[in-house]
């Protein structure tokens, strides 16, 4: 373990290091570039996001977000420990965003698994990173960003390791420019360390890893092939950024945008390709399902993903509003007082009473979870990961609590179910 990136740090690398500007202040309210890798998708496809960004005020993140930043502040604690678990920290609170989480079973479990793929690479000799920031100045100064997790072996192969913490769309690795990104980070002008090649791994532990294909797991490509492209359509891309009035341009790459929300050119676009129409008024128009055509209805449903994905990016906006307390908009942030679990306001004391009232009545004994069983073999019977997953895999299963039917192009490998099979049932409002 080094106290040092291979690549330059720009700055003071006792923090998180931030570049120079040179003189181009194109920033994020909140500090970052706005040409950051974690945005790349979207700016190297439509050049005006970022000082379309730059000119909106800031929205505070997500609740999903703040959340994988706090798993994220996790795996740093763990990864820079020695003979440290993330289990070992159940019940601590992390703040992000000015949040409060709670490292529960289900954050440590996907953060331990997160750990246990980073640490699996790390031999004699190789070089381990934790969140080390970056800037590429020598292609733009205002390309920077932070790599999660980097083992080096120098000379010879570099990993590059991008935990991702939701559990609902997977990332594709192969060709991903946020990891091209990181990885040029960690190699440095220069390629200091002599990396021949690179791996880039996704760990999205909250999906079921098992069955995504390769190209959403991970990568390999040439240092020199990667580098080549850095300075060709990296580089390019940047510079188109900072050109004069950059143009938007609409296309996949929009359900990643931020500020998706707020385009004017995208959100015209997907309302009309949907057949949803907005008066000067504001007042939106949508026809009735019932009197669509065939092809209105596949117009409709191919927007579908876009659709949600704005709504969502609307809400996001609206909850941001209301936190700042805005009198134009008629909501407010409240504390959900319905639902909740009781907990024990101090438990020794309830132990003590219950048991001189109920015995051994007044406690349970549950079963580890498979994950900290494994744990548990590691720690207690000194079995290696690999085994103790090998000894409880015949006794686990990842079927689904309920089994879900899903619609998907005739083109899917999967076989087709029957049509009298039992179809999810959708009430008035849905129609």
């Amino acid at each position: 373990r080094h106290g040092r990136e291979a690549g330059e740090l720009c700055g003071d690398d006792r923090v998180r290091p931030q570049c120079e500007t040179r003189g181009l202040q194109v920033m994020a309210p909140n500090g970052h570039s706005m040409i950051g890798a974690s945005g790349s998708s979207v700016w190297m496809n439509c050049p005006a996001m970022p000082s379309f960004r730059a000119s909106l005020p800031v929205v505070k993140p997500s609740l999903p977000m703040s959340k994988g930043t706090a798993a994220h502040a996790l795996g740093e604690q763990v990864l820079n420990g020695i003979g440290d678990s993330a289990w070992k920290h159940l019940g601590e609170e992390i703040v992000a965003d000015g949040r409060i989480f709670v490292v529960d079973e289900e954050m440590a479990e996907a953060v331990q698994q997160y750990v246990d793929e980073v640490q699996s690479h790390v031999v004699r000799g190789s070089l381990l990173y934790v969140e080390q920031g970056f800037c590429l100045d020598w292609l733009h100064p205002e390309l920077k960003g932070t790599n999660d997790a980097t083992v080096g072996i120098p000379n010879l192969r570099l990993l590059v390791f991008d935990y991702k913490n939701g559990s609902g769309k997977a990332v594709r690795a192969t060709r991903n420019t946020q990891l091209m990104i990181y990885a040029l980070g960690a190699i440095g002008q220069g390629n200091p360390n002599g990396y021949r090649t690179v791996t880039m791994k996704i760990v999205q532990p909250n999906l079921d890893e098992s069955r995504l294909a390769k190209e959403y797991r991970e990568f390999d490509m040439g240092v020199d092939a990667l580098i080549a492209w850095g300075d060709t359509e990296l580089r390019k891309a940047a510079e188109r950024c900072f050109e004069p009035d950059p143009p938007f341009v609409c296309g996949g790459w929009c359900s990643d945008c931020q500020v998706a929300a707020m385009c004017k050119a995208r959100n015209g676009l997907m309302l009309a390709e949907a057949g949803i129409g907005m008066s000067d008024l504001g007042d939106i128009t949508v026809p009735p399902a019932a009197a669509l055509t065939v092809d209105q209805l596949l117009r409709i449903y191919a927007s579908a993903d876009d659709i949600r994905s704005y709504l969502k990016l609307v809400e996001a906006r609206i909850w941001g509003e209301a936190e700042r307390q805005n009198p134009e908009v008629p909501y407010k942030i409240a504390q959900e007082t319905e639902g909740r679990n009781r907990r024990w306001l101090n438990e020794g004391a309830v132990a003590k009473t219950m048991k001189h009232l109920l015995g051994d009545e007044a406690f349970n004994q549950e079963l580890k979870s498979p994950a900290r069983m494994v744990d548990a073999l590691k720690e207690t019977a000194g079995y290696k990961k690999k085994d103790a997953e090998a000894l409880i895999a015949p006794l686990v299963s990842r079927e689904l609590k309920y089994p879900k039917q899903i619609l998907v192009p005739t083109s899917d490998p999967r076989k087709a179910l029957d049509a009298s099979a039992d179809m999810p049932d959708l009430n008035e409002d849905e129609l």
